[in-house]
């Protein structure tokens, strides 16, 4: 498969899934499900995966990334505020006005 083509099917991939993502949430919110309980599921979920993959396939990058390990704590931060507050405006709305409001 060409690059190009592999490039586009992931980024229709992400888009899909992102897409997906809403309507679960929304769902789960419904089941009374707290935003916050979601979002530990979520990062904790992404951040097993990742670190799988880094010590499995990457360890020299996984050694890079804690040599700046500061900016990466901040970037984390930000995510998880930024999920908080999507997440939190699905609750509360709709997902049509949550990625109007992100």
């Amino acid at each position: 498969m060409q690059d190009q083509t592999r490039r586009y099917l992931a980024v229709i991939a992400a888009a899909s899934l992102w897409g997906v993502s809403g309507v679960v949430a929304k769902a789960l919110f419904n089941e009374q499900i707290p935003p916050h309980v979601l979002i530990e599921i979520r990062l904790t979920g992404a951040a097993v995966v990742g670190l799988a993959y880094l010590l499995a396939f990457r360890r020299h990058a996984l050694r890079q990334a804690w040599a700046s390990r500061g900016p990466i704590f901040v970037l984390g931060l930000v995510l998880a505020f930024t999920q908080f507050a999507y997440y939190a405006a699905i609750n509360l709305t709709n997902v049509a006005t949550a990625i109007f409001l992100q």
